[in-house]
């Protein structure tokens, strides 16, 4: 029997990694990035509402980047397991993956994204516009973790919060507990951790890939990245990240900084 384990998470956080590890350690598992919902989003209400909304319509409603009405590859990949979904989804047996990131390091890799992986000696302008660029997505990054917060209250049994620092500390046992909470056979000799960076998931459909630079997974595991990050853009994440929030996912400000 299939099971289904829906991804959440804001993005840099280790989601294609997790899926990466789960897709070759169990097989079993259908891992869901896109359908019922962009997993860079809050939990869409029906899903909890009884709604009568098929699981293709919910993934339009809801749609990730990359989601297209038109496309008839992921329609028909969604309506193939449609059925099965919809009865777990009725049943309560889809589980919930929750990825989450130490907010500096989080805030390191965004703006990395943007084109800043060394923000120290950057010109006043240009600090300025990052600070306005990481002070909307610490607001953002509140929100969702809320919601995905509340989704953990709401179904605690079906929900499991997956620490980055801990899924690169230790990925055997960390999918080895994923699979414990989800009744599901875990298969250690299977499980392949890859040593590239893996690329994001274009869609359900795809499987992961990688790109062909290697993965330093020592740099986030010894906080490295705080040494890069200016001190401005350090007291945005102080002043902007909901701490209460983000100390029940484990994390402290940097006054008492942990990984």
């Amino acid at each position: 029997m299939q099971t289904f384990i829906k991804q959440y998470g804001e993005k840099r956080t280790g989601t294609n990694y997790l899926r990466a590890l789960l897709t070759t350690a169990c097989p079993q598992a259908q891992v869901l990035m896109h359908i019922l919902g962009d997993k860079h989003e809050a939990p869409p209400r029906a899903l909890f509402a009884g709604d009568a909304a098929s699981p293709w319509e919910l993934t339009i409603r809801h749609a990730a980047a990359t989601t297209r009405a038109d496309d008839n590859r992921q329609q028909v990949f969604t309506e193939e397991l449609s059925t099965a979904l919809a009865e777990a989804l009725q049943r309560r047996e889809v589980y919930y993956c929750i990825s989450v990131k130490n907010p500096y390091a989080w805030a390191f890799s965004m703006m990395k994204q943007h084109g800043c992986a060394d923000s120290r000696d950057v010109k006043p302008q240009r600090l300025s516009l990052f600070q306005t660029i990481l002070t909307a997505a610490c607001e953002e990054f509140n929100r969702k973790y809320a919601a995905w917060y509340r989704l953990r209250e709401e179904m605690p049994e079906q929900t499991m919060i997956v620490r980055y620092e801990h899924l690169l500390a230790c990925p055997r046992e960390t999918v080895a507990n994923i699979c414990g909470k989800m009744h599901l056979p875990f298969l250690p000799e299977s499980m392949q951790s890859p040593e590239k960076i893996v690329l994001p998931a274009h869609w359900d459909h795809h499987p992961p890939e990688t790109h062909h630079e290697t993965f330093d997974g020592g740099f986030y595991r010894s906080g490295k990245y705080l040494s890069l990050l200016h001190p401005a853009l350090i007291e945005v994440v102080d002043q902007h990240t909901d701490w209460e929030l983000m100390s029940a996912y484990g994390y402290k400000n940097v006054s008492t900084f942990q990984l």
